[in-house]
């Protein structure tokens, strides 16, 4: 649990300033070394212990009730050159993002195309990867071929504007700060969840990096899926 791996308690942690920054890591920690069920039984049993309505969304939504679609469109992007260079499709990022949302309020999804000319993504293992994104802005930050939204993401709505409308109010006491924070890296691990359960289905024909992470929306916590060259 979160408590042993960094002594504390995780709501304590998550309702201070300076301990927010701790749990996120530890909790990003575990989604980015996909411990997916880890994360998700510590981040489940902290907001168990804070009822509120946001919890209490966050404690009824499971991934099975979240769905993406438009993968089709997304194979297309994948298998054609990409950019006015046309290069070949060597990264993909998939990012959670409230610029634009569903017919439901579940974040909208942008899916941004890069090339070798961005990052030597082609030669670069899914350690070394994980190396350079683990702090914001890694070096490929925003310097994609191209950018889209094909994906329809819908299930996280409820949760979604909850937390959007607690944005706005700012959280004062330690256990909604606490809650607030925990249920935004919810929203996040559900997201990531959901989009890996969708690339899992893909048959891109070679191994190619997925980031997964969000365009201003949480925190940053961006990981790193591989697609399977035998599908």
């Amino acid at each position: 649990m979160i408590q042993k791996s960094v002594g504390d308690d995780p709501i304590e942690l998550a309702g201070t300033d300076k301990g927010k920054k701790q749990y996120c890591q530890a909790i990003g920690r575990l989604l980015r070394e996909d411990r997916f069920a880890e994360a998700e039984a510590n981040l489940l049993a902290a907001l168990e212990r804070i009822p509120s309505e946001l919890s209490a969304k966050c404690l009824a939504l499971s991934v099975t009730g979240i769905t993406v679609t438009g993968w089709d469109q997304v194979d297309r992007m994948v298998a054609t050159p990409v950019g006015k260079t046309g290069k070949l499709c060597a990264a993909v990022q998939i990012d959670m993002s409230n610029h634009v949302n569903s017919d439901d309020g579940s974040p909208g999804v942008e899916v941004s195309l890069y090339s070798d000319s961005a990052f030597p993504f082609s030669t670069s293992s899914k350690e070394q990867l994980l190396a350079h994104n683990e702090a914001y802005c890694p070096p490929w930050t925003g310097d994609f071929e191209e950018i889209d939204s094909p994906l329809e993401l819908a299930g996280l709505g409820l949760l979604n504007q909850e937390l959007e409308r607690q944005l706005v109010r700012r959280p004062q006491a330690t256990e909604d700060k606490a809650c607030f924070v925990i249920a935004e890296l919810f929203r996040t691990m559900r997201f990531k969840q959901a989009i890996q359960k969708g690339l899992d289905m893909r048959m891109w024909g070679r191994a190619i990096p997925v980031l997964i992470g969000s365009n201003e929306t949480g925190p940053f916590l961006e990981t790193v899926y591989v697609s399977q060259p035998g599908r």
